[in-house]
């Protein structure tokens, strides 16, 4: 990502492949490349989301979010990223659900590593 004040952005170009699996399973995935400007290295980025309802109902979800700097003009600065969040999802009402999610580093080269608890709303139209 940018540094705070930076000017200017990145562009994504992103392909997404998506498959249900019989009743209430389904897989996703995500694959582009992430253009980025002021000398950043452009980026490789690959998403892959699994979920199911086969927990008594309860929709669950497993993803990996994966990045691979490229830049072959400047290999000081490559760095790599693999991350893994786990996630539930609660019914609260008939068109609402609490999703709790837990992310973690799985691998990384030359990037921090990381570990969030979060919790977001989901509301069906």
């Amino acid at each position: 990502n940018q540094a705070f004040g930076a000017r200017g952005g990145d562009v994504d170009t992103r392909l997404l492949v998506g498959r249900s699996i019989g009743e209430g399973a389904f897989v996703e995935l995500s694959a582009g490349m992430r253009h980025r400007g002021d000398n950043a290295s452009d980026e490789i980025r690959v998403d892959l989301t699994a979920g199911s309802d086969f927990l008594f109902g309860t929709p669950v979800m497993a993803q990996t979010y994966s990045v691979w700097a490229v830049d072959s003009d400047r290999p000081h600065v490559s760095y790599t990223g693999h991350r893994f969040q786990a996630s539930l999802l609660l019914p609260t009402s008939g068109k609402s659900m609490v999703q709790i999610s837990a992310l973690t580093t799985v691998n990384q080269q030359r990037m921090s590593e990381e570990f969030a608890v979060t919790a977001s709303i989901w509301r069906s139209f």
